[in-house]
């Protein structure tokens, strides 16, 4: 009965807990990483703004090679939507909701498997000369309902993301390097 006893007020004890950091929790996030890429702000925004070319930079490709992806519509314009389904990456979508050239594209993020979430992601592009702009890749959300506000505690987005958008980043720097580097047919 002693054990009965100890394992319900254990039981009272965690119920609560979890309600009070759900509480405390975050109900926003905001995830942001900048970068000096050694390109031009037109060839920046020509790899960000279509979907097809983040194949060769996306940190999330190369975490899960094996997903799918599908691009519907025009690639790199407004309305343009690509879907994705992936054992590591769970399903969702990314439409373009801003397209201004060599400066800013903007998306909206749906998840929907293994879990359903919304976020929107910016990049906005500023030229510091005719081979170098700065990218900074951001994504802001909400972290909906108590399970998501207790799980920011434990583990921020900006932990969970953060080293993905640094790693986007290098690549896609790295893939510009090696463009600029191909003789001219």
């Amino acid at each position: 009965m002693k054990i009965l006893k100890g394992l319900v007020g254990l039981a009272i004890v965690l119920i609560l807990a979890f309600v009070v950091l759900s509480f405390l929790g975050p109900k926003d996030y905001e995830v942001e990483r900048s970068k000096e890429i050694n390109a031009s702000a037109a060839d920046v925004y020509n790899q960000v703004v279509n979907f097809e070319n983040w194949e060769s930079w996306s940190a999330w490709r190369e975490k899960d090679p094996g997903a799918t992806y599908n691009i519907i519509g025009e690639d790199g314009k407004v309305g343009t939507k690509q879907t994705w389904k992936g054992d590591k990456s769970g399903e969702g979508s990314m439409e373009i909701l801003e397209a201004l050239p060599n400066e800013i594209v903007s998306h909206i993020l749906l998840f929907t498997k293994p879990f359903e979430a919304e976020s929107k992601t910016r990049f906005e592009i500023e030229s510091i000369d005719s081979t170098r702009s700065k990218l900074t890749w951001r994504m802001t959300g909400k972290n909906e309902g108590a399970f998501f506000r207790v799980w920011a505690l434990l583990q921020p987005m900006d932990n969970a993301i953060g080293p993905d958008f640094e790693r986007g980043l290098f690549k896609l720097d790295s893939v510009l390097l090696a463009q600029r580097a191909m003789p001219a047919e």
